[in-house]
């Protein structure tokens, strides 16, 4: 389906290897650790996650086109991120049909435990993400586009975008420090967490 790798059955493991021209999955299980994965055709995903559960431990992965998705999470994709670097265009985003950096649609979940992002998230309706940790950077102060649910537990966000996103999905009991951290409170008295 014009990809470099198009898995539609089983479970794959990739560890260690470059793919240029992007993963299409379907259907399977993904684990990509220490993998580097882009992508530069035009409609086109460095990962396209159809249907089945994603995991990603380690890695870069870069999309070169602006009108797509680093990662997209489609149906009932659930894509988890350890860790890894994250981009889209050099940063650059044009926002368009999926111009971000992750995309969630019709149902796809995104539950983010780490890495560095360096751009901004689309996520439609009936989809979700949940961030715990990671660093994240809107490097071209793109908007993120929230249609479905998203709550943040955690992380670091290092610019006024990125902090804004952080701040109006924040989960009970957690609040968003100066510095960009998000960590939790015991309790919340006049907005001030202790």
């Amino acid at each position: 389906a014009g990809y470099a790798v198009n898995v539609v059955s089983g479970t794959l493991e990739v560890e260690d290897v470059t793919i240029v021209g992007g993963l299409y999955t379907s259907g399977t299980s993904l684990v990509a650790t220490n993998t580097n994965i882009s992508q530069a055709s035009a409609s086109r995903h460095a990962i396209y996650a159809y249907n089945c559960a994603v995991t990603i431990n380690s890695g870069t992965y870069h999309n070169d086109n602006a009108g797509n998705a680093a990662v997209f999470a489609y149906g009932s994709s659930v894509v988890t991120i350890n860790n890894g670097t994250f981009s889209i265009d050099n940063g650059k985003q044009t926002f368009g049909w999926t111009s971000c950096l992750l995309d969630a649609n019709a149902g796809g979940k995104y539950v983010i435990n780490g890495g560095e992002f360096k751009g901004h998230f689309r996520v439609q309706a009936n989809s979700t993400m949940e961030i715990t940790g990671g660093t994240f950077e809107n490097t071209h102060n793109e908007a993120y586009n929230i249609i479905g649910t998203a709550v943040v537990k955690g992380g670091t966000f290092t610019d006024d975008a990125a902090k804004n996103f952080a701040g109006k999905y924040l989960a009970e009991n957690f609040e968003l420090g100066e510095d960009g951290k998000v960590v939790p409170v015991a309790a919340k008295v006049n907005d001030k967490g202790y």
